[in-house]
């Protein structure tokens, strides 16, 4: 069985997300009207680098075999290595409503995300694999030999630029901050994931490991047909010629647009219409 049976989180996720949204942007709407916009962003930023939160995220849990952790920096391909992963872990049949139905983001608030503690997300694949996500240091991710990890780096140029404009799309206009303004922030340590330098330098040491791969984002762009069986060889999976032709297809780049609100972090909802 490949898909996961739907379940009453799925069902509420707009219901919750949305009061949650409303609040965060209701506060930082009031904000930008008094003129703090880009002091709210630094006070939420340090709020998620927050090392207590950080280390809540995967207290007292031991990896294990049929875990493939996908670990990155925001914007730096997350959605697509996450898909890619799961569809060879479902051999290139896997389906579901939203990503976060079957795989795991522990540092993450909202409560519709389904839990590490799941058994549902590894039981319904072939492989008995799950993918879990995080976009945590090293430092804060448990690591063990029998686990996968995949880490992808990431041009930090075209992180900042992705991350200005997927945050321009879920804001309202009013509220975002100049592009200026958004980089000097982006190269703070306020930013809400901390210094792409410092995530990047905490994995630097995992490349020898055997059980981790260490993959570009321009490599997997330029040649996805390998960067599959790269992470097919990596998880131990072997795909036949068809099965490698499904997971091919349903992580290339057309066909996970034409998918794109299952990977979407928030409800849609029109808050500029709401806000003015």
């Amino acid at each position: 069985m490949t898909r996961r049976k739907p379940n009453v989180l799925h069902h509420l996720r707009s219901l919750v997300q949305v009061p949650i949204m409303l609040v965060t942007f209701s506060g930082m709407w009031l904000a930008a009207t008094l003129g703090f916009t880009e002091q709210t962003f630094r006070f939420l930023g340090r709020g998620m680098q927050s090392p207590r939160l950080k280390a809540k995220a995967f207290r007292g849990y031991r990896p294990t075999r049929r875990d493939v952790f996908v670990c990155t920096y925001s914007k730096s391909g997350t959605n697509w290595a996450m898909q890619i992963a799961y569809q060879i872990a479902t051999h290139g049949q896997g389906e579901f409503e939203h990503i976060h139905d079957v795989v795991p983001w522990p540092e993450s608030p909202l409560p519709t995300i389904v839990p590490l503690s799941d058994p549902a997300t590894y039981e319904h694949t072939p492989t008995g694999m799950r993918v879990i996500k995080t976009h945590l240091e090293s430092n804060y991710v448990p690591y063990n030999s029998e686990a996968k990890y995949i880490v992808i780096v990431r041009d930090p140029k075209e992180i900042f630029v992705s991350s200005y404009f997927f945050s321009g799309g879920m804001l309202p206009k009013s509220v975002m901050i100049p592009v200026e303004k958004w980089l000097k922030l982006f190269l703070s340590n306020d930013f809400p994931y901390g210094s792409w330098a410092a995530h990047v330098a905490s994995y630097w040491p995992w490349r020898v490991f055997p059980n981790v791969l260490f993959l570009s984002y321009a490599a997997m762009k330029a040649d996805p047909a390998e960067t599959v069986r790269q992470i097919a060889r990596l998880m131990k999976v072997n795909l036949s010629d068809e099965a490698l032709a499904r997971v091919l297809e349903k992580s290339s780049f057309a066909s996970m647009k034409q998918i794109d609100q299952k990977f979407s972090p928030v409800a849609p909802f029109p808050f500029d219409r709401l806000m003015g």
